[in-house]
């Protein structure tokens, strides 16, 4: 299996996998359909059943006549100007949370509130589509067949798929800014145009978008410095990451401030994050006492977005084992490809990894960047079994 730093693009996928990769997903949305699942929202996830996920209201409430609200962050830089910083702040903290036009503007265009087959089926379409970039990624990385079909029927990629909600929508524009970035590590000029546009409608999506303007600026700067810092293209790139970082920052802050609030109240191995925060083991030195326990909870935040946590509800084993199962693979993944990954994956995984870590930690926000964790996860896993034979075949011959 290729480790080189870069991959040979997106090679073809050959027929059988194509086939087997159709079929992972059919079998799998006629599990969906007979098994009737619920979710750790306490809903049904069935194909084409409409809303399935506790924050539709939120995206269903934002009319597309009221798009004035996108120019909340000018509002806060005049009042900022004017009034001064503190005022600004204020004023910011007691806005409505808002979410970014994109998947509403889809919720309303196909009227999947009343009719939800017509979205269902083109979200079936991307998550496929998806999927067999993956498996063609993976096998520009010299990932046997089986792999590919694997992870181009992964099952929490079908499980998003169903959900319609904005991680599949996200994963897909993230999956976009990487293959773009891509290009950088195999010599091809990178489109700063089309990256511009892929991380507007991420921004746009959802605030993990933000991470997609610190990957894209942080990884061009440090490969090709001479490129941005010093032709019209890169300059107007860079500003252009600015100012969508700034907009969405600002006008994301309301939802920062409820979701660091709810981060504050989930519960990591039926412990709260202040309690970690407060020490666990307070018949310890004070310093050790809390470098342990933010270890542990940094320990329990990266097994909970990897999968490898309890049900919040009482969901069907089979979703319970689907989503902890690739933790399995995800953990180890994560860990190798900050260690051995190229330029752009780690940097890639890991500011794509701190909103998980500043707020509350989940899988679904992991899924833009399976293929990358899956493909070092194997990696792991591969030259661990090569070990251990090689072990027992010395063994043998003792």
């Amino acid at each position: 299996m290729s480790q080189s730093p870069s991959f040979n693009g997106f090679p073809s996928l050959t027929t059988r996998v194509a086939f087997l990769i159709a079929a992972g997903w059919l079998s799998a949305l006629l599990v969906f359909d007979l098994l009737y699942l619920v979710n750790d929202s306490g809903t049904l996830v069935q194909f084409a059943s409409g809303p399935a996920f506790l924050d539709f209201g939120l995206y269903a409430g934002f009319q597309l006549e009221s798009l004035w609200i996108l120019l909340r962050p000018f509002e806060f830089l005049f009042l900022a100007l004017d009034a001064g910083l503190s005022a600004g702040l204020s004023w910011l903290s007691g806005q409505v949370i808002v979410p970014g036009p994109v998947y509403p503007a889809l919720v309303d265009l196909f009227g999947f509130q009343t009719s939800p087959a017509l979205l269902s089926t083109l979200y079936v379409a991307l998550g496929l589509l998806l999927g067999l970039a993956w498996a063609a990624w993976v096998k520009g990385r010299g990932m046997p067949w089986q792999s590919q079909v694997l992870l181009g029927a992964f099952p929490s990629l079908v499980y998003y798929a169903v959900l319609v909600s904005t991680d599949l929508l996200f994963a897909l524009w993230v999956w976009v800014a990487f293959y773009l970035l891509s290009n950088a590590n195999t010599g091809v000029r990178i489109s700063f145009v089309w990256l511009a546009v892929v991380i507007l409608l991420s921004v746009l999506t959802r605030p993990t978008g933000l991470a997609l303007v610190g990957i894209a600026g942080l990884f061009l700067v440090l490969h090709s410095p001479r490129q941005m810092l010093g032709t019209r293209p890169g300059v107007l790139f860079l500003l252009f990451l600015f100012l969508i970082g700034f907009w969405g920052f600002i006008f994301y802050a309301p939802y920062y401030l409820v979701h660091d609030a709810n981060g504050a109240n989930t519960n990591y191995f039926g412990l709260l994050s202040q309690t970690y925060k407060d020490g666990l083991f307070p018949s310890l030195p004070e310093m050790l006492d809390a470098g342990v326990s933010w270890a542990l909870l940094f320990l329990a935040k990266l097994l909970h977005a990897v999968g490898l946590r309890p049900s919040y509800a009482d969901i069907h084993p089979l979703l319970t084992l689907a989503r902890a199962l690739p933790g399995l693979i995800f953990l180890p993944g994560l860990l190798l490809v900050m260690i051995k990954g190229n330029l752009l994956e780690r940097i890639f995984v890991g500011l794509f990894m701190l909103p998980v870590f500043v707020a509350a930690s989940q899988e679904r926000y992991l899924l833009g960047i399976i293929p990358i964790l899956f493909y070092w996860g194997w990696v792991f896993w591969e030259g661990v079994f090569r070990r251990l034979s090689a072990l027992a075949h010395r063994l043998l011959l003792r």
